[in-house]
């Protein structure tokens, strides 16, 4: 990752990235940014995921890490869906979720990315996720892109 994307996309610090007893990366979670390179990232992302141009994921993948469909909506009850680490809602925004208030959230159409760090009591908090959410979309509301 950071010979591949990290430093090549822009991102100005290292990061960190948990191993396992084994010295894998551990997926799906337990990677750590700073503010500003979770929002590198996440504009690197919305662009396609390219550097200089070029795609660094395959052709398609983008999209369908960030588009809600049929198997991505399991469980879900008409919320969006969850695809390649990437969370997706009925409307064009999609986002990335971490524990204890981590977010990425994008919204592609305005060009608007919003990224949270926090330091909440417990891995998930349903009241602290729902007034974050609630920041974000006023955010989203008020700007306007």
């Amino acid at each position: 990752l950071s010979e591949k994307i990290w430093r090549p996309a822009g991102m100005q610090a290292d990061a960190l990235w948990q191993v396992d007893a084994g010295g894998g990366e551990v997926a799906g979670c337990c990677f750590a940014a700073t503010l500003r390179d979770y929002g590198r990232f996440a504009l690197f992302f919305m662009n396609g995921a390219a550097i200089d141009g070029r795609p660094v994921a395959p052709d398609g993948w983008v999209e369908m890490a960030t588009t809600t469909t049929e198997a991505a909506r399991v469980g879900m009850q008409g919320r969006g869906g969850y695809g390649f680490q990437w969370w997706t809602t009925p409307g064009p925004q999609y986002r990335a979720s971490g524990i204890f208030g981590q977010g990425i959230w994008i919204n592609p159409e305005k060009k608007l990315i919003v990224v949270t760090q926090s330091a909440w009591p417990g891995a998930t908090d349903t009241a602290m996720g729902a007034a974050r959410q609630a920041m974000i979309e006023a955010v989203a509301a008020a700007y306007p892109g």
